[in-house]
């Protein structure tokens, strides 16, 4: 469990393939001398277990299920990662409840500067705009943030690579075969990264300077992905009322 707190910023080493297909980051920090091998650390938002330590580097083992909902793709040598140790019952909880499990990912479409502060929208998919409210929390990154704003839009329009389906003439068949058709033409490995040709949902939150200069934000750029993480109490409510209505 974590608190969307982040208390270092990591540079990936080195990065190879286990031989179970498995991938092996390599992470440098300034702050080793309270982790151990086994322990949990959120990496840009993404719970990982510390498989081994050696001088200032740890080594981190990723499921292949983690690197297909997660931006972990994106992690090269040299690329900055957030990072924040588990946290202890004791703790104070300055963010808002982390479980470190990433449910998808956004893609940044702004950044505008506002006064000292930045102010970032994303595009979010369907299915997980949802869970996004206004003065609710949200994990980016791994880093606790607050929501300024939500802004959904139907879905009769589709836009998927070079073709359009128009104003609520598409029925759902055509609708995914295009969708399928774009997908298999995608050379990217980001996962779900089709989602955002539907253009049906964004939000914004707003990043303080402390945050900013004290978490990988700094060196993000329109176009880049995030990891999201949802508040778990809106999880746990969709998944009772699904029981409840089925």
């Amino acid at each position: 469990m974590f608190k969307g707190i982040i208390t270092d910023i990591g540079t990936i080493t080195d990065t190879t393939t286990h031989p179970n297909s498995d991938q092996i980051f390599h992470i440098k920090t300034q702050n080793l001398s309270s982790i151990s091998k086994g322990d949990s650390i959120a990496c840009s938002g993404a719970c990982l277990t510390v498989v081994d330590i050696m001088s200032d580097i740890f080594t981190v083992q990723v499921s292949q299920e983690t690197m297909k909902v997660a931006n972990l793709n994106t992690w090269k040598i040299g690329k900055k990662i957030n990072l924040e140790q588990a946290m202890r019952l004791s703790d104070k909880i300055d963010g808002h409840l982390v479980q470190g499990h990433v449910d998808g990912i956004v893609k940044i479409l702004t950044i505008n500067q506002n006064l000292d502060s930045h102010e970032i929208k994303l595009s979010c998919s369907q299915e997980l705009i949802k869970f996004v409210a206004k003065k609710g929390s949200v994990t980016l990154n791994g880093v606790s943030l607050t929501v300024n704003s939500v802004i959904t839009r139907p879905l009769s329009k589709f836009v998927c690579g070079e073709k359009f389906l128009g104003e609520a003439q598409a029925s759902t068949a055509e609708y995914l075969n295009v969708f399928e058709e774009h997908s298999q033409a995608l050379t990217t490995k980001l996962p779900s990264e089709i989602e955002f040709q539907k253009g049906s949902a964004e939000f914004t939150v707003n990043i303080i300077p402390y945050t900013w200069e004290n978490t990988t934000f700094q060196y993000n750029k329109v176009n880049d992905y995030l990891n999201l993480e949802i508040d778990m109490i809106a999880r746990y409510l969709d998944q009772l009322m699904q029981h409840k209505y089925n």
